[in-house]
């Protein structure tokens, strides 16, 4: 009546522990791996299209503050009204704010229409390449 219990785990361990197979095992899965690693087709630059557009907006000697304001709040807001715009971040400094939008269509003609609705006396904001 001494005898243990001993649960399904400890046995398995125990028999690969004391068993050669286990070698096996580990080179069966080192070579898999490595055949994995050579058979995986890669590119070095896969053709991924991400839609992004980088949106510049020039306010010359505004504080960052004034930036954020008058450019970068009411650019995010009439970017979040396009139709699939999933994400846009906005970043400003002085002189200069930052709108980075993911997921665009159609985003250039729509943004250099419109700017002057967002704020007439700011430079005419400046589209980088959609990425």
């Amino acid at each position: 009546m001494s005898e243990e219990r001993i649960s399904l785990t400890s046995r398995m361990v125990k028999v690969f522990l004391t068993s050669r197979l286990s070698i096996l095992f580990v080179i069966a899965s080192l070579l898999s791996g490595v055949l994995a690693l050579l058979v995986t087709p890669r590119e070095e630059e896969p053709k991924i299209v991400v839609p992004v557009a980088d949106i510049l907006v020039n306010a010359p000697g505004a504080t960052a503050e004034e930036v954020e304001k008058l450019a970068a709040k009411p650019l995010e807001s009439f970017l979040w009204e396009i139709d699939g715009v999933e994400f846009v971040y906005t970043f400003s400094r002085p002189g200069m704010a930052v709108a980075i939008t993911l997921a665009v269509t159609l985003l250039g003609d729509l943004i250099v229409g419109s700017t002057h609705e967002i704020r007439p006396s700011l430079v005419v904001p400046r589209i980088c390449a959609a990425r």
